[in-house]
């Protein structure tokens, strides 16, 4: 009697809404912000990791300001994958604080190799040499996972 693949894709699924504030640099600490397990069941299934996070950064009254904060996507503890909000010497209005909302995603397909239980998880932080820069927060964020037979299943 053979063995019975499973030929379907799983889906896993996080969403946490509380606000996550980063540390002010030059700590450069990460900050875990969202991750989601998986499980896979044959040797190079692939699995689609997709993110959304809701970054707010608050800028102080004078008229320039920078930043660079990177968020990473790690599997257990191999990062994977890096994105980057950055802005350098932006002219704002003098006097005024002024937030700054963006959404940036991860996507991206990874092949673990074998089967196993696989935690995927985003971090961000704060780099040094930034400019008027009051606070970074992460408020909304998800991250789903579908995992997907190999390709000759």
């Amino acid at each position: 009697m053979g063995v019975i693949k499973n030929c379907c894709p799983d889906y896993f699924f996080n969403k946490i809404s509380p606000t996550t504030n980063f540390p002010i640099p030059p700590g450069g600490v990460p900050v875990d912000l969202i991750q989601v397990t998986v499980t896979t069941e044959e040797t190079n299934d692939r699995v689609r990791i997709d993110s959304m996070l809701s970054v707010i950064i608050v800028t102080g009254t004078d008229g320039v300001s920078g930043f660079n904060v990177p968020f990473r996507l790690f599997r257990d503890n191999t990062q994977i994958a890096t994105i980057s909000l950055t802005q350098t010497g932006q002219l704002k209005q003098t006097g005024v604080q002024s937030q700054i909302l963006d959404a940036p995603n991860i996507t991206w397909t990874d092949v673990p190799g074998l089967p196993g239980t696989y935690t995927y998880r985003i971090t961000g932080e704060r780099r040094g040499g930034e400019e008027n820069i009051l606070s970074v927060s992460v408020n909304n964020r998800q991250i789903d996972a579908i995992v997907f037979p190999p390709e000759n299943c």
